[in-house]
């Protein structure tokens, strides 16, 4: 995988985007069919952990999964709610993990003409990209305010840093730093709303769920205390457009476009995904089955 200044890539994504909150405002306009891929639930009961499905949150809230649901409907919540003694919060916003879209690549091989040709796009706010953001992490520690808590997160913040620094390439900083948001930005993709770090892969490489510590965009190794996490992409297309997926920043949900076949591969796949319209409102306001949860 290597960063690539070539954001001449992305320049059909634009103009094939369209409204705010819908399917086509994250994957281009244009495609034969739609699949939403739904990001799990995260759940937990005393030290359990474990991931909900929305079908298995649906079944014990009594509401109904459809291609338009919203987290939030299902969950009766705006934060979290206790589940049959679980306590069940939110799904990941904004990526897909590493095994789901190694879980992908299959079908999306069978469905490109290019599959050694693929391009990514990383949103640049990530605060992985970025050391000076390190102190977000500050609240894995000790009870804020303490002495402990002070040392603790002055030597996480200085392994992070300097992790970061070792982790996050020197042309995917310069790309991330040059110039400003809003302003002409040669080294990224930018799209309405949003800029992308753009990378350049194969569909072979995203099948190693391990990918993303050598993709050097900045992820943390399993031996720091709260485990691997990072920056994943939020989007994916090959060279010949065949396809393209989007898991939008400030989403619940990854989206998919294609042909109707592969659409029809990943809603039958192991992945939990239905077929939605290319004008679907992905919003808060697009759940007009389950009722919305008080503020």
């Amino acid at each position: 995988m290597q960063w690539t200044g070539d954001v001449a890539r992305g320049s059909w994504i634009a103009p094939r985007l369209h409204g705010w909150g819908t399917v086509n405002s994250t994957v281009p306009a244009g495609f034969d069919a739609y699949a939403r891929i739904f990001h799990p639930f995260r759940a937990s009961r005393g030290e359990q952990g474990n991931d909900w499905t929305w079908t298995e949150l649906a079944e014990h809230t009594g509401r109904v999964l459809h291609p338009l649901a919203q987290a939030a409907n299902l969950l009766g919540s705006q934060e979290y709610s206790t589940v049959s003694d679980w306590s069940v919060g939110f799904p990941h916003f904004g990526f897909l993990p590493p095994v789901s879209l190694a879980a992908l690549v299959d079908p999306l091989r069978a469905a490109t003409s290019t599959p050694d040709d693929v391009t990514i796009g990383v949103w640049d706010g990530w605060g992985e990209l970025s050391p000076e953001t390190m102190s977000v992490f500050a609240w894995f520690a000790e009870p804020h305010g303490s002495p402990e808590a002070a040392a603790k997160t002055k030597a996480l913040e200085g392994e992070l840093r300097e992790h970061k620094s070792a982790d996050v390439s020197a042309e995917v900083a310069r790309a991330v730093h040059t110039g400003s948001f809003g302003d002409p930005r040669p080294l990224v993709l930018q799209l309405p709303g949003r800029d992308y770090v753009l990378l350049t892969t194969a569909l072979d490489e995203l099948a190693d769920p391990i990918w993303p510590y050598r993709a050097g965009i900045g992820w943390i190794p399993d031996s720091l205390p709260f485990g691997g996490s990072g920056p994943m992409p939020q989007l994916i297309w090959p060279a010949d457009r065949a396809w393209c997926i989007a898991s939008e920043i400030d989403f619940d949900s990854t989206v998919v476009g294609g042909s109707r076949s592969l659409i029809n591969e990943i809603v039958t796949s192991g992945l939990e995904a239905l077929a939605v319209p290319e004008d679907g409102d992905l919003s808060e306001n697009g759940d007009l089955i389950n009722p919305k949860p008080p503020h």
